[in-house]
């Protein structure tokens, strides 16, 4: 992809160990992100292809997901510009 940004994801689960992978994302995708997060999470399952499986989440086993770095655009359920105090 021309222009290619990578995401770094860690999907934390209430039962299982962490899925944590990479994710390329051109301009476009990188604007949609904050869209296409929300769907998913009020979707009733979140899957991810890797090139040797696809793994399906039910998004009530999801504890968490961690995004680095966070999606530029504005999304309506997440507080803005926050300073982290401590460990989780």
């Amino acid at each position: 992809m021309a222009n290619e940004f990578e995401f770094t994801f860690k999907v934390n689960l209430i039962e299982g160990d962490p899925i944590t992978f990479k994710v390329g994302a051109d301009e476009e995708r990188r604007r949609n992100a904050a869209s296409r997060l929300e769907k998913a999470m009020q979707s009733s399952y979140v899957g991810v292809k890797f090139p040797d499986k696809l793994i399906m989440v039910p998004t009530h086993n999801i504890q968490s997901v961690e995004i680095s770095p966070p999606p530029t655009s504005i999304m309506v359920h997440v507080v803005n510009d926050a300073t982290h105090l401590g460990e989780e």
